[in-house]
């Protein structure tokens, strides 16, 4: 139970670091608003991959998992490049 407590919080605290951009006078509002639907999506495939696995198994459900992932992957290093790009 410890190592999923462990991740959780992490996981938890990544989302509301992206979301905490929204609100941050030093990043560009596009690459906030990417990085917060970025980060969302990627805690969104942890819940499904995790209802999926030890709740009850739904059709499509890995595909959702790997879709909101890859998804999430790619919000968050557009908004980073969007940021961080000169």
């Amino acid at each position: 139970r410890l190592p999923i407590i462990i991740y959780s919080v992490v996981i938890s605290l990544m989302l509301l670091s992206a979301m905490v951009k929204l609100n941050d006078l030093n990043w560009n509002a596009s690459a906030a608003v990417l990085v917060a639907i970025g980060a969302f999506l990627f805690y969104l495939s942890d819940i499904v991959l995790a209802w999926n696995k030890f709740v009850s198994p739904f059709n499509y459900g890995r595909i959702y998992n790997i879709a909101l992932y890859h998804l999430g992957q790619i919000m968050l290093i557009a908004g980073v490049i969007v940021q961080y790009h000169r």
